[in-house]
């Protein structure tokens, strides 16, 4: 095979491989990785919203529009639960819970884990005790379906 021969071969190959991958949906580098440490703020500062000792989510970001509350360490499913709202805000008030958090904060003394998909699978995010922050900051914003509390 003659050298220009070899070389228009494989810039056709590299060619045809490029275009199968953007037919398929393909990239060639690898999607950024869901879930992570999120840590905006702690939750004794102002505006103080969520009790020491409950796990709350908010509707919209910087722990703002309508309020999910719970005293529990764990619960697998978000979806039997509704946001309501209060003097912070009523956006979203009566939405579920389940895929339409964009905030959170932790009033455990654990660290608090959001999970992705129910009964505690899929990407998550994480905050200590005593901190809260914005989901879309670990790409997980509108995706949280069900959470649990370490010790």
């Amino acid at each position: 095979m003659h050298k220009w021969t070899k070389r228009r071969t494989a810039a056709i190959a590299g060619a045809l491989a490029a275009a199968g991958l953007a037919i398929t949906g393909l990239s060639a580098t690898p999607a950024a990785a869901e879930g992570g440490k999120i840590q905006g703020w702690r939750i004794d500062s102002s505006p103080f919203r969520c009790d020491w000792g409950a796990v709350c989510f908010y509707y919209s970001p910087g722990a703002e529009g309508a309020i999910w509350r719970k005293y529990a360490d764990t619960d697998y499913n978000l979806g039997d639960n509704k946001f309501w709202s209060n003097n912070y805000g009523s956006a979203g008030s009566g939405m579920q819970v389940h895929d339409n958090s964009a905030s959170m904060d932790n009033g455990t003394g654990g660290t608090l884990w959001a999970w992705k998909n129910i009964n505690m699978t899929g990407s998550v995010a994480w905050t200590p005790s005593g901190y809260g922050g914005n989901l879309g900051n670990v790409g997980l914003r509108n995706e949280i379906s069900s959470y649990n509390v370490t010790y």
